[in-house]
């Protein structure tokens, strides 16, 4: 799928989600540009189309804005990590991204999912292709954040039900 076609398919979800099309989706869509999309609000597009229900899922970013902060765990050992988990969970943090160069990944999600419940949000970060999608919500991501876009993985998430909050870059990463 090219770019301009799937602006316009972002601008045709929005507007069947929220009746109306947001400002610089439209403005994007109405210049037919190529790829000048910013972080915040390819995240927040992605938030409302990929994830259960549209606008059910903006509570998650609705969330997240409430509580300011995510923690991200980037390549820690994975005995520091669930120590670091605990004490972030007990300090009041509720959002981490793990990241996929972190040793045992997907079992720390796993765990992490099962111990703290509906108390934390987990996402995998770093996630360059398919593969690492399918492991990261095989193992109970409830988000995805990957430095590419790679329309792939944003369709395996959103057949999922899974938030995908993909970089700029159209490289796709191996």
């Amino acid at each position: 799928m090219n770019i301009n076609r799937f602006i316009r398919k972002v601008t045709t979800h929005l507007t069947t989600l929220l009746g109306k099309p947001i400002g610089p989706v439209k403005r994007l869509a109405q210049k037919k540009q190529k790829w000048m999309v910013t972080p915040g609000w390819i995240a927040v597009i992605f938030g409302l189309i990929c994830g259960e229900g549209g606008r059910d899922r903006m509570s998650m970013l609705e969330q997240l804005n409430k509580e300011k902060i995510m923690a991200m765990i980037r390549g820690v050992h994975p005995n520091a990590a669930e120590r670091t988990v605990e004490a972030l969970v007990q300090g009041g943090i509720r959002f981490i991204e793990v990241t996929t160069n972190t040793e045992g990944v997907y079992s720390l999600v796993e765990r992490w999912r099962k111990t703290y419940g509906r108390d934390l949000t987990i996402g995998v970060g770093t996630v360059l292709g398919m593969e690492m999608a399918k492991q990261a919500i095989n193992s109970g991501a409830q988000f995805i954040v990957s430095p590419n876009l790679d329309e792939e993985v944003i369709a395996y998430g959103a057949s999922n039900h899974i938030d995908v909050y993909p970089g700029g870059s159209r490289n796709r990463v191996h």
